[in-house]
């Protein structure tokens, strides 16, 4: 994913894989990764908490114009908030939805023990990239919906889903 210019670590040279991802974080990473040539794409937004110099901007109003994320609220997108395991799945649902062909019936045969307590919003998602191997649970069978996504646990999921280490191609 470095090679690939996708992520890059702390100005120290440290990656710091552990550490929490922030939504915008993720929505850079995914994007870049995603839709590569973003050169020209304009930084306004219609997030209220979005503002237009940072260098996240540009990564956020084209996941929003592509369909691929939805604010916290209709005005606010969550800056500076830890993406959760299930909103990290929805965004790469829905960007591999836009850019790649993806069988879209739910399987029922693969799921997690602790399915229940994954947002309504988000199961079709966490379902889909689960059979497609683009996602996983712990060692417990847990999804940990709800649970900070780490640094690592974002470029496992997206290098899954681009290399075809899934079933998405």
């Amino acid at each position: 994913m470095t090679k690939k210019g996708i992520v890059s670590g702390y100005g120290d040279g440290t990656f710091c894989p552990n550490l929490p991802l922030t939504r915008e974080a993720f929505v850079k990473i995914i994007v870049g990764a995603f839709y590569p040539d973003v050169q020209g794409f304009k930084t306004s937004t219609v997030f209220s908490d979005v503002k237009s110099e940072k260098g996240y901007s540009m990564y956020i109003n084209i996941a929003y114009e592509n369909g691929i994320i939805n604010g916290i609220s209709d005005t606010e997108f969550g800056i500076g908030q830890n993406i959760t395991r299930e909103d990290m799945a929805v965004m790469l649902y829905r960007i591999l939805l836009n850019k790649l062909e993806i069988d879209h019936e739910v399987p029922m045969d693969k799921t997690f023990k602790d399915k229940e307590s994954i947002s309504e919003y988000a199961l079709n998602s966490v379902l889909m990239l689960s059979a497609n191997g683009d996602i996983s649970g712990d060692d417990t069978g847990n999804f940990n919906p709800k649970k900070g996504a780490t640094r690592a646990e974002a470029c496992q999921m997206i290098y899954n889903s681009i290399a075809g280490e899934g079933g998405s191609k």
